[in-house]
């Protein structure tokens, strides 16, 4: 397998902890956190990151795939953190809540999925494209030449799989 993809799903990993750690840190602190709001929050984040990986990813097999659009949403990813955390303190300001005060339900749903889409969306779409490409490293290291995958996804009886539709054999 090649190292590079195993670097870049590493820096993936690692980006991704490191951005919920902080994110649901700060935005905890924010709506006075207790067990309600950190499922809400994180709700709306698994429900984006799917989002991502199934819509983006759909398009993403449409437009084409390269290691240049990955590269660019690893960017993406590090530039919208920041911003995220930004906002994440802030929000509370911004929707005009007294300190002390706890946030309502509606609140926390909305706000958190608006702080969160961004970089939910783009960390799901960059989930799928590395998984497209461990695939094809893992077919290529059993069949012993290089190919590549086209992979699809799909709803099969209410959840989201992905078909194989082709693998190419390159010469």
């Amino acid at each position: 397998m090649k190292k590079s993809l195993v670097l870049a799903l590493l820096l993936m990993g690692f980006t991704g902890i490191l951005a919920q750690v902080i994110l649901i840190r700060e935005l905890l602190v924010t709506f006075c956190g207790n067990e309600l709001s950190i499922g809400i929050i994180l709700a709306n984040w698994l429900i984006l990151e799917a989002a991502g990986s199934f819509f983006l990813g759909r398009v993403g097999n449409k437009i084409g795939r390269s290691i240049k659009s990955y590269i660019t949403l690893q960017f993406a990813i590090a530039v919208l953190l920041p911003i995220a955390v930004v906002g994440a303190r802030v929000v509370k300001n911004m929707l005009g809540i007294p300190p002390g005060e706890m946030v309502g339900l509606f609140p926390i749903f909305y706000s958190s999925l608006l702080l969160l889409a961004p970089l939910s969306l783009a960390d799901g779409e960059t989930t799928y494209k590395s998984r497209k490409e461990f695939e094809t490293s893992v077919i290529e290291l059993l069949t012993g030449t290089e190919c590549s995958v086209t992979v699809e996804p799909e709803m099969y009886e209410g959840s989201i799989q992905d078909r194989v539709v082709a693998i190419n054999a390159r010469s």
